[in-house]
């Protein structure tokens, strides 16, 4: 499982890919042998509950040790905006997006917030404050903040990875 759990050592925080076993399948109130992409589903593990405790584990990717993609701090992908932003009551115009923006991204079933470093020929480096566990390729809402809240502006696609460090030293 990646990123894993969130650790603090010496002030600094790092994430601990952990491993488990499988215990149980559920879509819903009924249990399953099998899952597909798409929907919620509940993984039961044999994870002291300790563990899982207020969603800790929430947005990590679960697959077979060895075939899950690396995590990663940093991310680059081709960007693409709509014309308004999505929820709010007036119409408003999505402006294109800044060097040092904040944004909430969601990747796969994970949510992280980033700063964006770079914006280059429609595709943009966006240092990320809680790792992913993602491909090249794989799909990314972008939200911004709008008011008091964050609004859907667009998406992205994941195009490729980046240093974190090379990132911020970019922006």
């Amino acid at each position: 499982m990646k990123p894993g759990l969130r650790i603090e050592e010496n002030g600094k925080v790092k994430w601990l890919p952990l491993r488990t076993k499988i215990c149980s399948l559920s879509v819903g109130k009924a249990m399953v042998e099998e899952a597909m992409p798409g929907g919620s589903l509940g993984i039961g593990t044999s994870f002291d509950p300790a563990i899982t405790k207020s969603d800790s584990l929430s947005g990590s990717v679960v697959g077979h040790v060895g075939k899950l993609p690396p995590v990663q701090n940093a991310l680059k992908m081709e960007t693409h905006l709509l014309d308004h932003v999505v929820g709010t009551e007036n119409e408003v115009a999505v402006e294109p997006l800044k060097v040092n923006e904040p944004l909430l991204l969601n990747i796969n079933s994970g949510m992280t917030s980033g700063l964006v470093s770079e914006i280059k020929g429609g595709k943009a480096a966006v240092a990320l404050k809680v790792p992913v566990c993602a491909e090249a390729g794989d799909r990314v809402s972008n939200s911004r903040r709008v008011g008091q809240r964050w609004r859907l502006i667009g998406h992205g696609i994941i195009s490729s990875y980046a240093s974190a460090a090379r990132v911020l030293r970019k922006s």
